[in-house]
Order: C-alpha cells, then sequence, then structure tokens
C-alpha cells in the first residue's frame, strides 16, 4: 500500500467506491475538481495491489486542507 497525489485520471476510479457511501451516494463527484487544484491543501490517493492482478488500485482518497496557523482538515474515503 501506497500513499500518492491524486491525478486527473483517478476521478472515475475513485467515484466507483465511493458512490454508495451514504444513501445518498456521495459528496466526492461535486468536490474532486476543486480539491484536486486547490493550493491550501492536498489530494492524496491511497493504492493498494489487487492480488489477483498484482495491478496497485486506489482504494482510499483524503483531501487535507492547510488552514491559517497551521491547522489541518481531513476528509477520507475508502
Amino acid at each position: 500500500m501506497y500513499v500518492r497525489n491524486a491525478q486527473t485520471s483517478d476521478k472515475s476510479k475513485i467515484l466507483k467506491f465511493c458512490n454508495d457511501t451514504f444513501e445518498w451516494g456521495d459528496y466526492i463527484e461535486i468536490v474532486w475538481d476543486s480539491w484536486l487544484i486547490d493550493p491550501s491543501g492536498l489530494l492524496l490517493v491511497v493504492d493498494h495491489p489487487n492480488l489477483s492482478t498484482l495491478v496497485y488500485e486506489p482504494v482510499a482518497v483524503s483531501h487535507i486542507s492547510i488552514y491559517p496557523n497551521n491547522l489541518l482538515c481531513s476528509c477520507l474515503s475508502y
């Protein structure tokens, strides 16, 4: 498992597993594009190897915002 910066190409894979987070769906689709370009934060993806294909696939996403006085705010979906 490893953590990396999110890329535009991750969006569809991330939305697949976030789609059923809540009864009504998830908010990630609404905020993804703004989080990706947020200059005061980081959008991170956690990749884990699929044991049948040995290909790393995203399994979690986290947005971290950095506010004044170095206050951090994080949002995680998996």
